[in-house]
């Protein structure tokens, strides 16, 4: 058995996604936090990669808005700058590549975003 997961794929479009989970990750979660990345084959045959952190959690109205351009949630939240780009750029690279992408998260406790691809 392989510890290999193969993914067909745009690997630069890939990466860019995964580059921008993980920016977003690290900067919401404290210096003593954690960031994880996990890719597994799902039951059904797809690819699921996983970012985790133990940062400060989205709400759940938000979910669906933090994928929007230029959307940022509450600034008043963190000190954190940015423009709204990099979550809404990175799940339209998802959809371009034949992908979904979607967000776990809890206030306080951090966040997982999922990305779920299918194999060719």
């Amino acid at each position: 058995m392989s510890d290999e997961l193969n993914i067909v794929s745009d690997p630069d479009k890939l990466i860019q996604v995964l580059v921008n989970l993980v920016d977003n990750a690290i900067k919401y979660t404290n210096p003593k936090g954690k960031v994880t990345i996990q890719a597994e084959q799902s039951l059904n045959g797809e690819a699921v990669i996983q970012v985790t952190d133990t940062g400060i959690g989205i709400e759940p109205k938000y979910h669906d808005l933090v994928f929007e351009r230029l959307y940022r949630v509450d600034s008043s939240r963190s000190n954190i700058s940015g423009y709204g780009l990099g979550l809404s750029f990175a799940a339209a690279i998802v959809d371009n590549i034949g992908g979904a992408i979607r967000l776990r998260s809890e206030l306080g406790v951090g966040s997982t975003f999922i990305i779920t691809l299918r194999f060719h």
